[in-house]
């Protein structure tokens, strides 16, 4: 699990979003992902960032692509989705 844009905390000290994830910092994590020795079954990209639904469906389309190729599972998380 990688987590990023993480800024400053709010009064209730709550990660405040910043910075979009795009394609290309997804990307980058899949690929540095890749390089994980040993093999990974599970890539976690989880952000502070405001959910963005064009990124989630790319997370989806990468993850579904990765999956027929027998690759690690790519998922990305938004900080709503954190388990608290």
């Amino acid at each position: 699990m990688q987590c990023k844009r993480r800024d400053d905390l709010d009064e209730n000290d709550d990660p405040l979003p910043s910075g979009a994830v795009t394609r290309s910092v997804l990307l980058a994590e899949v690929r540095q992902a890749e390089a994980f020795t040993p093999r990974l079954d599970l890539s976690i990209l989880a952000t502070t960032a405001k959910r963005d639904a064009h990124i989630q469906r790319f997370a989806r389309e990468l993850d579904e692509e990765r999956e027929g190729i027998g690759s690690f599972a790519v998922h990305l998380w938004f900080w709503d989705e954190y388990p608290r």
